[in-house]
């Protein structure tokens, strides 16, 4: 591939579609860097026809389209999360996924803390009333400080540890739970690991940041939420499919648990009978805990430079699916015309 143009494109740009981001760093290499908006697998086989690498926010890249796309070597994701890509046939087919994994850590651990004061100081009910004219601070009850409260963290990555160093600021204990993290890690970051069952027993809130796969799905259902605390607060900055929301309605609905924050659900936007949307104990967000403007200009930028560094010939910071790494090797880097 040393004398070959890339072709690049985006098939669903999802902030700026001029891609001038993505071209300040890749057409330096030679790269041709197209945007095409796709809605489905038929409308992105012909959009990525010849391309050697697509950059995909929400799409879904499923096993037909990567067999339809034979000359596809790399697939950048922009995000963290890579639920939409089927990352076994990827494997299987010899492509390699990347995304940005330190993606607005800043903006989702912020919103995650922001959901959990807006919860539990009733801030959205204190509000409505005082500007309907009904001043009384009673309907912020029960209430009780965050120092000294415990905070617990279901998975500990990027976002979880600085969600960590925030909440500790404000006092409170942090418990963690996530397979892949040692004690001593934890506890380096200022966290003590526990099992799965003690972290829903004794979080007074429950911060959801685990990766959504098919063995993650719905974590939290019914069992799980009867194991929280009758005060404690639910926290998905993550992904809706992390947990049952048959189960979370009720859950809220009969008190098993005081109420719920979500930026995410299972089904985006939601449908308007969708039970959560009708309790006043829960605040939603439009997906939005990742928006900065900072943010998106980072996403754009270090994608880009992740596909730049596979035309090098590197291998890039952030591949997904490492198994591949035993199957293929980064092209001969590419020069421009």
């Amino acid at each position: 591939m040393a004398d070959k143009q890339w072709r690049i494109v985006a098939i669903d740009p999802p902030h700026t579609p001029s891609l001038i981001n993505e071209k300040r760093v890749l057409e330096p290499l030679g790269a041709e860097v197209v945007g095409i908006s796709c809605k489905n697998e038929d409308e992105i086989i012909e959009a990525a026809r010849g391309a050697d690498c697509i950059l995909v926010a929400l799409a879904r890249v499923t096993r037909r389209v990567l067999e339809s796309l034979p000359q596809l070597v790399l697939i950048g994701k922009y995000g963290v999360g890579v639920d939409n890509i089927d990352l076994e046939a990827a494997t299987d087919l010899g492509k390699v996924v990347v995304n940005v994994r330190e993606y607005a850590s800043e903006e989702v651990s912020t919103h995650a803390l922001t959901l959990m004061l807006v919860c539990t100081r009733r801030i959205i009910r204190l509000n409505e009333a005082a500007k309907s004219g009904k001043w009384d601070y009673h309907l912020a009850e029960p209430g009780y400080r965050l120092a000294g409260r415990n905070l617990g963290l279901l998975g500990f990555g990027t976002i979880a540890r600085k969600l960590a160093r925030q909440a500790q600021a404000l006092g409170m204990n942090i418990l963690t739970h996530d397979p892949f993290v040692d004690v001593p890690t934890a506890a380096a970051a200022g966290a003590r690991k526990v099992e799965f069952a003690e972290l829903l027993r004794e979080s007074d809130f429950l911060s959801v940041h685990a990766v959504l796969n098919k063995d993650t799905y719905h974590l939290l259902g019914e069992a799980e939420l009867r194991q929280m605390k009758p005060t404690a607060y639910l926290v998905n900055t993550a992904r809706g499919g992390l947990i049952d929301e048959q189960a979370l309605a009720r859950a809220l609905q009969e008190g098993w648990i005081a109420g719920a924050g979500l930026d995410v659900l299972e089904k985006e936007p939601p449908a308007a009978d969708n039970p959560l949307l009708g309790l006043d104990n829960v605040v939603v967000t439009p997906h939005a805990a990742f928006y900065a403007e900072e943010s998106w200009r980072d996403l754009e930028a270090n994608l880009a430079e992740h596909v730049a560094e596979f035309m090098h010939g590197r291998w890039p910071s952030w591949v997904v699916n490492t198994a591949v790494m035993n199957k293929v090797t980064p092209p001969q880097p590419a020069t421009a015309s």
